[in-house]
């Protein structure tokens, strides 16, 4: 996105989402969902009408929230944005399914232990907002764009409690994973199904939004402008990333179910929902993190300063494996 500089922000957003929320999503349904098994169309038309309204619904939820997390973070910074919303996206997207399901664990000793997560997570975010609030004026991740710290953070909060609605996405959609894997479909072609879905309902909120944006800003030029093709290459890359982290981490956990699978005692229950996604948002915040540093976020700052940082990433990083883990077993 930051490649991106002679465009507005709504103008590469909406580039990232059709190609990151329709046509690699769809593109890999259909890959994946081929014969000798089932077809896109063969899956979906064993699926009721209320799982398609849930699953769009809570999609929609998920789009917000990518909406919130692209407006925070080209205002505070790619590496803090991550911070903060997918820190609380871990957070919220572990207790999220117990306030759906599970009320009555909500109270017991074991989820203290999200509880006392949750709080490091509040006081990571404290020290990693401090740190930022301290380094010196830097350009905005968008030429075009202006920095407000301030809506910035409050935009990626907001993220935090919107996004893990794809958790409660994924929860509706199982029942396309189940009729896609009883038609002979491969796990992971099972588990694209109702992502290509969620993606969709996320997209036509990004595109309401951005469309919006195009008009009031009067932005929609930025398509047509001379080297406007660099820029489209940008947001199609953003949403090949974005599919291709997503599809690595979906095998990847299919790996760790079918190791789980063969085990006994505890270890049976430690599937990749457990193990896989702790590592995965750590892994996010710390490499956002990186790449903010070697892009110059922080350049100039002192000592203490990237002390705060270093801290405050600890303590997310930590935090998020630990909610996210916890909360994932419990459900």
């Amino acid at each position: 996105m930051g490649l991106a500089k002679r465009w507005r922000w709504e103008s590469i957003w909406l580039v990232w989402a059709l190609f990151g929320c329709v046509i690699l999503p769809w593109a890999a349904a259909f890959l994946l969902l081929r014969e000798p098994g089932p077809s896109v169309v063969d899956v979906f038309r064993y699926i009721s009408h209320d799982t398609f309204v849930q699953v769009f619904i809570f999609g929609a939820g998920w789009g917000i929230g990518a909406i919130l997390f692209g407006l925070g973070a080209v205002r505070v910074g790619m590496g803090l944005g991550l911070g903060i919303t997918v820190s609380l996206t871990a957070a919220n997207g572990a207790l999220l399914p117990l306030v759906h399901k599970n009320r009555e664990l909500l109270m017991s000793p074991q989820a203290g232990i999200i509880y006392l997560a949750v709080g490091l997570l509040v006081l990571g975010i404290i020290l990693c907002s401090l740190a930022a609030h301290r380094r010196p004026d830097e350009k905005p991740l968008l030429e075009r764009e202006s920095t407000n710290f301030g809506v910035g953070v409050l935009c990626c909060i907001a993220s935090g409690f919107t996004s893990p609605l794809i958790n409660l996405a994924i929860g509706a959609g199982l029942e396309i994973n189940k009729a896609a894997e009883q038609l002979g479909a491969s796990a992971l072609a099972a588990g694209m199904a109702p992502v290509a879905l969620i993606m969709t309902a996320g997209f036509v909120v990004n595109a309401i939004y951005c469309t919006y944006l195009l008009i009031r800003n009067r932005s929609w030029r930025d398509f047509a402008e001379p080297r406007a093709a660099s820029h489209w290459f940008y947001g199609a890359l953003m949403g090949l990333l974005q599919m291709s982290a997503f599809l690595i981490y979906l095998k990847a956990t299919s790996y760790i179910d079918a190791s789980a699978a063969s085990a006994t005692g505890a270890s049976k229950h430690l599937g990749g929902e457990v193990l896989g996604w702790p590592v995965y948002t750590a892994s996010m915040i710390l490499v956002g993190n990186l790449e903010g540093l070697m892009r110059g976020e922080w350049k100039g700052s002192d000592r203490r300063t990237l002390l705060l940082l270093a801290l405050g990433l600890m303590l997310l990083a930590a935090a998020s494996s630990v909610v996210a883990g916890f909360g994932s077993y419990l459900g």
